[in-house]
């Protein structure tokens, strides 16, 4: 059975119905009256799409698919990007896993910083992804 699972009421993440944010990441499930999510931090499309599980992506239907389930859309330029960028972190995460000690690139360094500015960045300067399909509820 699928249940609705609400932010837990003193998080600082709790907003009124309505009004939530679009992907939460938590810690906790918690299960009192109905099940309650604590420890969460609110993510955007793009974070999902740049540090989450598999991806499969449509360049030409313009559409990036993670986890088998959570389906977004977006400019084919900045999907291609982003799938670069994925490429580039994962092997900059596996270079410094196999000898922690050798150190990093500067060049890697100012990739990451500029990913870290998108990021930051306010809305109007991200690409703007929005969710299609895959509905944030607890199986």
């Amino acid at each position: 059975a699928v249940s609705d699972v609400t932010i837990h009421p003193l998080s600082v993440n709790s907003l009124p119905p309505g009004n939530q944010a679009a992907w939460i990441v938590y810690k906790d499930l918690v299960h009192t009256v109905k099940p309650y999510l604590r420890m969460t931090t609110v993510v955007s499309a793009t974070e999902v799409l740049l540090f989450g599980g598999s991806v499969v992506a449509d360049l030409n239907l313009k559409t990036c698919i993670v986890d088998q389930w959570i389906l977004t859309r977006g400019h084919t330029q900045e999907l291609r990007y982003l799938l670069r960028a994925r490429k580039i972190l994962g092997d900059l995460v596996l270079h410094i896993a196999a000898d922690p000690k050798r150190g990093v690139e500067s060049e890697s360094i100012r990739f990451v910083d500029s990913l870290l500015d998108i990021i930051e960045a306010p809305r109007r300067h991200r690409p703007q992804f929005r969710e299609l399909a895959g509905n944030p509820r607890w199986p």
